[in-house]
């Protein structure tokens, strides 16, 4: 009786953990799940560039009116396609801090310039979503400050008093 007991037990816990991981998690702002769409964003717009497919970096890039905007396509030679490249600089070469989310826009911030000894450089690209997807905004932002003192505060700090790192 106590065996069938133990096993009722240990085939109820096993259910039970088996619904509870399988019940879908919720996007938080700020989550894995938004890291990883906002990423697979941008990764698509640095494939477009690189492949210098025209249609696709429309459809993944939202010109800003203060921001980066698409040439028109006659104008797009090798130089500009790898211009492009450098602005979109390549995730891995960066440092992720956190992402957030407001309404239809989300920000992914970053530190870029890792390797300069005297400053800390925060970038923020901007994404809006469109159509349930998300597009790269042209709309993005930077800030350098000067390597002192507790490094994580001052990045916090950056962030939530400059103006310039608000989402819309």
């Amino acid at each position: 009786m106590i065996k069938k007991l133990a096993v009722v037990s240990l085939c109820l816990v096993f259910i039970l953990g088996s619904l509870a991981s399988a019940a879908p998690k919720p996007k938080l702002s700020g989550g894995k799940n938004m890291k990883s769409e906002l990423e697979a964003a941008y990764n698509s717009l640095r494939k477009a560039i690189s492949d210098k497919k025209y249609d696709a970096l429309s459809n993944i890039l939202e010109p800003a009116k203060n921001g980066i905007k698409i040439p028109p396509k006659e104008k797009l030679n090798d130089e500009a396609w790898g211009g492009l490249l450098e602005i979109f600089q390549d995730l891995s070469t960066t440092k992720f801090i956190k992402v957030e989310q407001k309404g239809d826009w989300a920000g992914y911030y970053m530190l870029t310039d890792v390797d300069d000894p005297n400053y800390i450089t925060i970038d923020l690209l901007k994404f809006h979503k469109v159509g349930g997807k998300w597009k790269v905004s042209g709309s993005r932002f930077s800030s350098s400050i000067q390597k002192e003192g507790d490094a994580t505060k001052a990045i916090e700090q950056e962030i939530k008093n400059n103006p310039g790192f608000k989402l819309p």
